[in-house]
């Protein structure tokens, strides 16, 4: 692992493969507050999220440990921010974050090169590349149909709640892999 870093910028390379790109222009991470509102029907839900808050954590210091890395992310200096540990284990990058309890959104950047590709988020049927695409990592009904804009989806949705949508599935997986040659899971519970 290789940790780069400037007054202005950080870089994270793991196996010769550029995973994060920070600069105060591009952020990294993020920290925000929302207020989502979730209704189900008969094991469709209805998700709407609302973010009131989302800060671009512009500003970093970078500690340096036994091959370990712990940055702090912020926005301004006399606020907390986010923690984020970085290390190997087992041939594989972990990175571990903490942010104060009153965030109630995380946002984390992977840098992307612009031909890449991303599979996975679980059984998916609508697309095979996710890249640019919002997948919510939810199980839920499959419901009718996958397009909202069909006759067959609308009525589904009239009739009793029951059309399905792009990303319904019965199994999702936070993980994705990139054509890159590498992939990501993501470890937590939170929707």
């Amino acid at each position: 692992m290789k940790v780069k870093s400037g007054k202005d910028n950080l870089e994270v390379i793991y196996k010769g493969i550029k995973l994060i790109n920070h600069s105060s222009l591009s952020p990294f991470a993020y920290l925000g507050k929302g207020q989502e509102d979730i209704d189900m029907n008969l094991g469709n839900f209805h998700i709407e999220d609302s973010v009131t808050e989302r800060i671009p954590l512009k500003n970093f210091r970078l500690e340096e440990e036994e091959g370990k890395y712990k940055i702090e992310f912020y926005y301004k200096e006399d606020e907390e921010g986010l923690s984020v540990n970085i290390y190997e284990e087992d041939g594989r990058l972990r990175i571990r974050t903490s942010a104060p309890d009153y965030y109630n959104r995380c946002w984390l950047r992977i840098q992307a090169d612009q031909d890449e590709y991303v599979y996975g988020g679980g059984e998916q049927f609508s697309h095979f590349n996710l890249r640019g695409k919002t997948f919510p990592i939810i199980t839920t009904e499959q419901g009718v149909g996958r397009n909202k804009s069909t006759y067959t989806t609308f009525q589904a949705d009239n009739n009793d709640g029951g059309g399905g949508d792009y990303w319904t599935t019965f199994f999702p997986q936070s993980t994705y892999v990139s054509s890159k040659k590498y992939y990501c899971h993501i470890d937590n519970g939170e929707y």
